[in-house]
């Protein structure tokens, strides 16, 4: 007999690595934050830091990290501000087209 594949959720990881691997979500949600904050205070639709690009989404008072992705990757139709984090500082790199 054929077993059906097993689909495991993003909700079901989140919680292995929270209640079984012990890992802190809200800490790891208060990093994040504190890591994208300064595109947020340009008013940033992203940021690249080591490596990665931190895609921002804003609605009404609200800022959402929606998606982290390596640095190669272009988000389709992205036309905003990106700033860069390295370790020579903070710089605007303008707009990806």
């Amino acid at each position: 007999m054929k077993h059906p594949a097993i689909h495991v959720t993003d909700h079901a990881v989140l919680r292995y690595l929270e209640r079984v691997q012990g890992w802190d979500i809200e800490e790891v949600r208060a990093h994040i934050a504190k890591r994208v904050e300064p595109a947020v205070r340009c008013g940033a639709s992203g940021i690249q830091i080591e490596g990665f690009s931190y895609k921002l989404s804003y609605r009404d008072a609200v800022v959402a990290v929606t998606t982290i992705m390596p640095v190669h990757h272009v988000f389709p139709g992205e036309s905003d501000r990106v700033l860069v984090l390295d370790d020579g500082g903070l710089f605007d790199a303008g707009r990806l087209e």
